[in-house]
């Protein structure tokens, strides 16, 4: 279930389902490359940020809080593989993408500012 994590936003996976709801919507490579550019939108949005995060919860509590948000969103994006309508998976896969891209940054930055 875990490999439609990434699988699940490529074109041969879109193509290959042919989802086309009751009005005709279908999801495109468009919609697929915003989906995945969300991540790193979320990144740069957050990282500056990251460090008053750090300062109110500690680097321990930064960093669990990161990959939590990491293995939520990444979940639920192997979930959503699994639905039947465009519509939904790319209203949930934006949202999913969005806090994985945040929870990634967090770990990163975090991680970083632990070494040094």
């Amino acid at each position: 279930m875990m490999n439609y994590n990434i699988s699940s936003f490529m074109p041969p996976f879109i193509e290959g389902r042919a989802w086309i709801s009751e009005d005709n919507y279908k999801l495109t490579t468009f919609d697929m490359g915003v989906i995945l550019s969300l991540f790193f939108i979320a990144q740069i949005l957050f990282a500056p940020f990251i460090s008053v995060l750090k300062n109110t919860l500690g680097t321990k509590n930064t960093i669990m809080f990161g990959f939590t948000l990491l293995s939520i969103a990444t979940f639920t994006l192997g979930a959503i593989a699994r639905l039947d309508n465009p519509h939904p998976f790319f209203w949930i896969a934006i949202s999913a993408r969005f806090v994985q891209g945040t929870g990634d940054i967090t770990v990163f930055i975090t991680l970083y500012n632990l070494i040094l």
